[in-house]
């Protein structure tokens, strides 16, 4: 099971729906009543970034990953389902850390893993997810768009927008709204199935891809409580 020393640095954040800060810490967060995201800005070595950039190149023929994780053996797992290159060990270690501190935050045999190439805006619309709580975080590319809770309007969502953007729709009213992560970023999206937590879901929506690189590929990986 995971360290615990992952969730007992000091923590910086702002309030309201959502807690951000830039330690381990702040994952905690997201035990607390009223709270629906947590995020920790976070920066890595650029052999992370390369190795992800080489994943989605020309020259490599990998696509994705969907597995069940214990953490003891994540490491070993994701090294010998990842193409060999130059930042490999530095990406598969980051990866497997972070399977350890969702399993150790909670209490969970096992995670869900799911690392994949994305190509455009997978979830282009604002939404919540039916689970209990998803990690996310984004190995190249930005990271996934969200609202504050008092910055959306729910009862618009989803198939309510009659097919108009969100923003036409009214889901929100002024673009300043929509919050940004970015690459490297781990973020914590409590869902739906949060017991207690119905009708309260992070609300979140993929990157707009904006050119050059609305034609370039994401390095996405989620984690979900397993089955």
């Amino acid at each position: 099971m995971a360290n615990l020393a992952y969730f007992q640095r000091p923590l910086r954040c702002t309030s309201s729906s959502a807690l951000l800060g830039d330690n381990a810490n702040v994952l905690t967060h997201i035990y607390d009543a009223g709270i629906n995201l947590v995020a920790w800005r976070r920066s890595l070595a650029d052999e992370v970034a390369d190795y992800a950039q080489f994943l989605a190149s020309a020259d490599c023929t990998w696509s994705s990953l969907q597995c069940r994780l214990e953490p003891e053996a994540a490491f070993q797992a994701l090294a010998r389902a990842l193409p060999d290159a130059a930042g490999k060990a530095a990406l598969v270690s980051d990866a497997a850390e972070l399977v350890d501190m969702f399993c150790c935050l909670f209490d969970l045999p096992a995670a869900g893993l799911r690392l994949a190439l994305v190509n455009g805006a997978m979830c282009p619309k604002f939404h919540v997810d039916k689970v209990p709580c998803r990690l996310v975080t984004s190995y190249l590319g930005p990271g996934s768009e969200w609202l504050y809770n008092h910055q959306v309007e729910r009862s618009r969502m989803g198939h309510r927008t009659g097919g108009k953007a969100d923003r036409d729709a009214g889901v929100y009213h002024d673009d300043a709204a929509v919050q940004q992560l970015a690459q490297h970023d781990v973020v914590l999206l409590k869902g739906e199935n949060w017991l207690g937590n119905e009708g309260n879901g992070a609300v979140h929506r993929s990157p707009t891809p904006v050119p050059p690189a609305a034609s370039s590929s994401r390095l996405l990986l989620t984690l979900d409580f397993a089955d």
